[in-house]
């Protein structure tokens, strides 16, 4: 059964806008607003859940024949086993059923939100170079075949 959240979007839980501190940190928002000012970097899903999977990255760009996937690893994710974060990332790439691009943004624990845009601004080129080389991805491997 669906409820609605504060805001008004009907979900299960609290959205990823309304749940700060929660789910979505701050850092996360702050990067969302750089990457949704940039064209290079338009078009992707934030905090949604991966179809068939209990996980929710950060930042996706999906195309027919590949994926980028931005995560916001604040505290540089030391608290994770990286054992378990290959496996989310294995399951994330078999419910998509393409090859995904795994771009990670490294923030130190105590981080202001002016210097996680300012990271998220410097990275800004990289992101583009991988979501075009993903745009472009289907058009090079049909012309290998």
């Amino acid at each position: 059964m669906a409820r609605t959240c504060v805001c008004g979007n009907a979900t299960r839980a609290r959205c990823a806008e309304c749940a700060v501190g929660v789910r979505a940190r701050k850092s996360e928002l702050a990067v969302r607003d750089v990457l949704a000012a940039h064209e290079a970097t338009a078009g992707f899903a934030w905090n949604a859940r991966a179809r068939g999977t209990a996980y929710r990255p950060d930042f996706l760009w999906v195309f027919p024949d590949a994926c980028v996937l931005l995560e916001v690893d604040e505290n540089a994710h030391r608290a994770y086993d990286p054992a378990a974060e290959r496996a989310r990332e294995d399951t994330i790439r078999a419910a998509l059923g393409r090859p995904v691009r795994v771009v990670r943004l490294l923030l130190p624990r105590a981080i202001t939100a002016d210097a996680v845009a300012r990271a998220a601004e410097r990275l800004i080129p990289t992101l583009a170079c991988r979501i075009a080389e993903a745009q472009e991805y289907g058009a090079r491997k049909k012309t290998r075949a």
